[in-house]
C-alpha cells in the first residue's frame, strides 16, 4: 500500500511538472510567434522624391575619430558627437533622435579596433549578446572576398518594462569595425520600421 501511494505522489508530481513545462513551453512558443510577426522590411519603400523632402546626408567629423555619413530623417538631429566610451573598446561616434513631437526614434554609431581577424557578422553577434539583445530577425550577407556581414533586428525590454525595437548592421574598414543601430519603442516600431530600414541600410565609412 505504501509503495502504491508513493507512487501515486510521484505521479501526481510528475504530472503537474509536465503541465508546467507543457505552459512554459506554450508562452514560450507564443512570445517566438509574436516576435516573428513584427515587419523586418528588406527592400526600399520610398520615392525619390519622398526622400528628397524628407532626409538629409548627414557628414560625421570629430578630431581624428573615423568619419562616416549616413542618410537620416530631417527630424532626427546630431544631440551627441564627442566619442564616448561605451564598454571595453567599444566607442560611440555619434547619437542622434527626433527633435519634435513625432514617433521617437534614436540612432547611435559605435566602433572598435580589433586585434586578429573575426567575421563582421560574428562581431556584431558578440555585442548584440552582451548587451542582452534578443534577435528577432537576422539576415546574411555573403560577400565575394569571403567576409560575413549582417542585418540583425532585435527587441529589449529597459529598465521601466518598455520594449525596444532595435535595427543594427555592421561595416568594417580595416582593424575597425562600426555597427549602427536605430530604435524606437514597440509602440511606434510599426511607423518607423521604414525609416529604420533606410538609416541603417544608407551609410558608409569615409575613405
Amino acid at each position: 500500500m505504501r509503495h502504491f501511494i508513493l507512487f501515486f505522489i510521484s505521479f501526481i508530481l510528475l504530472s503537474c511538472d509536465v503541465k508546467v513545462n507543457s505552459n512554459q513551453q506554450k508562452v514560450m512558443n507564443e512570445n517566438n510567434s509574436t516576435q516573428q510577426n513584427i515587419p523586418f522590411p528588406m527592400t526600399p519603400n520610398y520615392s525619390r522624391e519622398f526622400l528628397m523632402e524628407n532626409f538629409w546626408k548627414c557628414n560625421y567629423r570629430y578630431n581624428s575619430a573615423p568619419e562616416y555619413w549616413v542618410i537620416l530623417p530631417k527630424n532626427v538631429k546630431p544631440v551627441k558627437i564627442e566619442p564616448i566610451q561605451v564598454t571595453g573598446n567599444l566607442i560611440n561616434i555619434g547619437q542622434y533622435q527626433t527633435i519634435d513631437k513625432s514617433n521617437y526614434l534614436e540612432v547611435w554609431v559605435f566602433y572598435e579596433v580589433v586585434s586578429g581577424t573575426v567575421q563582421p557578422a560574428d562581431w556584431l553577434s558578440e555585442k548584440l549578446k552582451i548587451s542582452n539583445e534578443s534577435i528577432i530577425h537576422q539576415n546574411i550577407i555573403n560577400t565575394s572576398n569571403g567576409e560575413k556581414y549582417s542585418d540583425v533586428l532585435t527587441s529589449k525590454v529597459i529598465i521601466d518594462g518598455e520594449k525596444i525595437i532595435s535595427r543594427f548592421t555592421v561595416l568594417k574598414k580595416g582593424s575597425n569595425y562600426f555597427c549602427i543601430k536605430a530604435s524606437c519603442n514597440e509602440k511606434d516600431y510599426s511607423v518607423l520600421a521604414d525609416k529604420m530600414r533606410h538609416i541603417t541600410a544608407n551609410w558608409n565609412i569615409n575613405d
